[in-house]
């Protein structure tokens, strides 16, 4: 029922719950684009993506990025790289991928509905930047991998 993240030393990060600083079945997680020493998490049933600190220092230095009201599950997480604080997130739930910003949560661009097709996901689970600024996007059940451009989101190719 917690997150830890060294073998020496152990401290908890995270334990259950649905407060600020509580996870409910965390997913995805990577470094900070902002804050150094913390982590930033998504949490597929509590619905936010917080940013939580490596030292243990409990949930009154914890920060909510976004809190998704309208069912999204976000599941997995990859910082831009861009030269920008922004992360790219996977949401199962509705099946798209988002680009949001890291200062104030707002949704840069989206794409993604229920299919086969190119922006057409089916449980896409993870999600990775690559140095060139392409995003490659886990599309689980239809057993591929969607290549988008980072900067707008567009749709480049798929593997598999």
């Amino acid at each position: 029922d917690h997150l830890s993240f060294t073998k020496t030393n152990r401290r908890v990060v995270a334990k259950y719950g649905e407060d600020v600083g509580q996870v409910n079945c965390p997913r995805g997680m990577c470094e900070s684009t902002t804050t150094p020493s913390k982590i930033v998490v998504c949490d597929a049933r509590n619905n936010p993506i917080q940013e939580m600190p490596l030292d243990g220092s409990g949930a009154s230095h914890c920060r909510v990025l976004v809190q998704f009201t309208d069912g999204t599950s976000p599941h997995g997480i990859t910082p831009c790289g861009d030269g920008t604080t922004d992360y790219i997130i996977t949401d199962t739930a509705h099946r798209r991928v988002l680009r949001i910003s890291a200062v104030d949560g707002h949704p840069i661009w989206t794409v993604g509905s229920l299919g086969s097709g190119p922006h057409e996901f089916y449980y896409p689970h993870d999600v990775k930047m690559l140095l060139d600024g392409r995003v490659v996007v886990a599309d689980t059940y239809n057993n591929r991998l969607q290549v988008l451009d980072a900067a707008t989101g567009a749709f480049l190719q798929q593997l598999g």
